[in-house]
């Protein structure tokens, strides 16, 4: 079995000291591997699939769960834009508050899944890069 890094947008951890806040969250894991020919066999992603996010992980009731994302699913575009990197899907859901609708697209196997979703909002503490 192999080992991969996983990013998480449930809290939205980086370095500096933590605080109390409110921010919109997607509630997923990302697999941040990349996609090599490896990562495709184990999550089933067609080779047509260039660039995108792995979802390692889809947390039971969360926005992403109620919007019917799963485990496998290649995030390839954002409120509108072209998803390439796990920091592109978490600043995009940075610039957003808790409530906004986005839009979305997603591969999942030989198909392309277009919707819509609720962010929620994470209320535990967040960690801010400093910089």
């Amino acid at each position: 079995m192999r080992t991969f890094a996983l990013a998480s947008v449930l809290a939205l951890v980086a370095i500096a000291p933590a605080q109390e806040t409110r921010r919109a969250f997607l509630g997923v894991n990302l697999d941040v591997t990349g996609l090599s020919e490896e990562t495709r066999a184990e999550y089933g992603i067609p080779a047509d699939v260039k660039s995108g996010v792995i979802l390692a992980q889809v947390v039971e009731e969360t926005p992403a769960a109620k919007a019917g994302l799963r485990r496998g699913d290649v995030v390839v575009e954002f409120d509108g834009k072209a998803i390439r990197s796990a920091d592109q899907l978490v600043e995009a859901v940075r610039a957003h508050k808790p409530g906004d609708k986005v839009s979305y697209t997603v591969r999942r196997g030989p198909g392309t899944i277009h919707g819509i979703l609720t962010l929620g909002e994470w209320s535990g503490p967040v960690i801010e890069e400093e910089g």
